[in-house]
């Protein structure tokens, strides 16, 4: 007598036996309270912890040129010891995976509120300022970080901010009793005061008066030629001109043959 069961069958079977296992092993099955829980958020006391910790071990932070260059050199035992000391502090439990995270949120969110306050201080086209004033925490974040969270200043063109210059010029003075008095330069605009024309005895009959010889410096500009040079040019002039008279002649004679012919 051969046994044959179909399709329908073979898949009760095999929910009939995972119903068996359930029954049998309940505690495989994840109940509802059984599931895990959100951890609460991050609080404000604890980031003030974290930032004091970090200050204190400040082998710890990051130093990073972007978001996916990985950084290796930050001792693990270094943050185990941060993290015991702040559960330790703390009524909530946090891994050191967390820390991280949560303390490469802060050094980001820092960043940004710094490069916005940045911006608004050196805009131009006026408008109303709109700088957000910074928290204990991120004061903290800054000093612990320093130009890594804030950049270098710029030392060319008008970014760079005004420096006092202090020169010291020794003494040569041989008299012991002898007062140093300091020298004060005066403006352009005060020493323009004494130079200025005075027009009030000026007409207009003045206007038509001929000019000054000191004016007329083309008259000095003339060189007084000798006898043989005047000479020697005039004959120059003189053999230019019977030149063209020449010319002007043979177009004449060109043209009358021309119309002869």
């Amino acid at each position: 007598m051969s046994c044959q069961i179909n399709e329908k069958q073979s898949d009760n079977f095999f929910v009939e036996v995972k119903i068996i296992k359930k029954i049998i092993n309940p505690v495989d099955e994840p109940t509802s309270s059984c599931a895990k829980k959100r951890a609460p958020n991050f609080s404000g006391e604890e980031e003030t912890r974290l930032l004091e910790l970090v200050t204190k071990y400040k082998k710890c932070y990051r130093i990073k040129k972007n978001r996916r260059q990985k950084n290796d050199k930050i001792p693990f035992n270094i943050w185990q010891q941060i993290c015991c000391e702040l559960n330790d502090s703390s009524h909530v439990k946090r891994n050191i995976a967390f820390l991280k995270t949560e303390f490469e949120r802060i050094r980001i969110c820092g960043k940004n509120k710094l490069s916005k306050k940045k911006k608004e201080l050196n805009k131009t086209g006026g408008g109303r300022l709109d700088v957000e004033e910074l928290t204990h925490n991120e004061d903290k974040l800054q000093a612990l970080l320093g130009e890594r969270l804030t950049g270098f200043e710029s030392s060319f063109d008008s970014d760079s901010h005004p420096k006092k210059r202090r020169s010291q010029e020794p003494s040569t003075s041989r008299d012991d009793d002898s007062v140093n008095v300091d020298s004060m330069e005066d403006s352009t605009e005060e020493l323009l005061k004494d130079q200025r024309t005075d027009w009030s005895k000026c007409t207009p009959a003045q206007l038509k008066t001929p000019k000054s010889s000191s004016l007329m410096s083309h008259e000095k500009d003339k060189v007084k030629e000798s006898g043989g040079k005047k000479t020697a040019k005039d004959k120059i002039t003189l053999w230019a001109l019977s030149k063209v008279e020449l010319v002007e002649l043979q177009k004449t004679v060109f043209w009358r043959n021309i119309n002869l012919n």
